[in-house]
């Protein structure tokens, strides 16, 4: 039962990770393949499909990683603090779900592949 709402769990993750995987990998595609129509896909879409510029807004991208990841770690890790002897413990269990371990690394490439392009993109060298 428990590996089950598991899989459900991950299958919600991997759902909210799909407007963050199409908008990397086009990106990925145009810059490190130079493969732009799927760009100009991307451009023709949002313009003209409301709904799609919807899935394609930045509220949903982010806020689907961020729920991927929250809703993945829940049953991929345990924390447990504790006193002994005089000291504080922390133990960090990790449960081998294959599948919420992949969804969890599937979001943290995304996150970071975003939050990259964001620093890079904005990002100027001032000349003093």
């Amino acid at each position: 039962m428990e590996n089950k709402t598991s899989n459900i769990i991950a299958t919600i993750g991997i759902i909210s990770l799909i407007p963050a995987l199409f908008l990397v990998t086009s990106g990925l595609l145009y810059v490190g393949l130079g493969i732009k129509e799927v760009n100009d896909a991307l451009d023709a879409l949002s313009a003209q499909s409301a709904l799609f510029r919807i899935f394609i807004h930045p509220a949903v991208i982010i806020g689907g990683i961020l729920l991927s990841l929250s809703l993945n770690i829940i049953p991929t890790f345990r924390i447990s603090v504790h006193p002994q002897d005089g000291t504080l413990v922390t133990t960090i269990v990790t449960r081998l779900r294959l599948l919420n371990l992949v969804t969890l690394a599937l979001g943290l490439f995304l996150m970071t592949a975003i939050l990259f392009y964001a620093f890079a993109e904005n990002f100027k060298i001032v000349v003093r």
